[in-house]
């Protein structure tokens, strides 16, 4: 018996999704690209899911990919460098969606914690059609730039750039943290923070957690609303790449 689509929920064969556009790892055509947690790496690779329908995967979830790869083509392709301003054009749902694809997909390669994958699974159907403004999730951009690494006992000077793809969980401690989960979707220098409340919370709440999000260990980014098409972030709202920006955003909790 097949087991269902972790999207559409039927029991139908299942095939291969792609976690991340097949389209951005032929794009950036070199070593380095994606980081895996289990080994705690950058490689270069193409990874999967098996647990997507074909119809899911072939026609809804194509088309996000799309749209995702026609953004990479404008804007992701390119690391910002520092001292610059950055201008985004969106289509709010579309990109909602494809990044909450992204992260959902990367979640269930994982084990369940903090109920993240229950978190995500409730958009399964707005991650396929849309066609909604969703209450429960609030979607961030972060610009990092490049940066000048100075090493003066190797006698080293060189930029220090953020040419990579990852996903990953937010270890964001600060109020309500016990009732919001906080992802990331990194894209070069696009660090899209996703905002998930583990059930229907008030509009209290969300300007609680807001609060203690945008007071915490790095800038949280300009907040992207529905109904708005383009975003301009001024250079004072960008951070720069340095070796312990991760870190601090993925191990602040622990």
């Amino acid at each position: 018996m097949s087991k269902s689509c972790a999207y559409c929920k039927k029991n139908q064969p299942l095939t291969k999704e792609h976690i991340w556009p097949n389209g951005f790892i032929k794009r950036f055509g070199s070593d380095g690209v994606i980081y895996n947690k289990k080994v705690d790496r950058f490689f270069k690779s193409d990874p999967v899911i098996r647990d997507v329908c074909a119809s899911c995967n072939n026609i809804k979830l194509s088309s996000l990919d799309r749209y995702l790869c026609e953004l990479y083509d404008s804007y992701f392709h390119t690391v910002i460098a520092p001292g610059q301003p950055a201008s985004f054009g969106y289509n709010y749902e579309k990109l909602l969606r494809g990044l909450l694809k992204i992260s959902f997909n990367s979640a269930r390669t994982q084990d369940e914690e903090n109920g993240k994958i229950k978190a995500h699974d409730k958009f399964s159907d707005y991650i396929l059609d849309g066609g909604y403004k969703p209450n429960d999730v609030q979607l961030r951009l972060l610009i990092v730039t490049s940066s000048t690494m100075h090493i003066p006992e190797q006698g080293y000077t060189g930029q220090l750039e953020p040419e990579f793809f990852r996903c990953t969980d937010i270890s964001y401690d600060g109020p309500l943290s016990n009732r919001f989960i906080v992802r990331a979707v990194i894209i070069k220098s696009y660090w899209f923070y996703i905002v998930l409340s583990k059930r229907r919370e008030e509009k209290a709440k969300w300007n609680r957690f807001n609060k203690g999000f945008e007071n915490w260990l790095v800038q949280p980014g300009e907040i992207l609303r529905p109904g708005n098409v383009k975003l301009e972030i001024p250079v004072n709202q960008t951070t720069y790449m340095h070796n312990d920006l991760l870190g601090r955003l993925v191990d602040a909790a622990s």
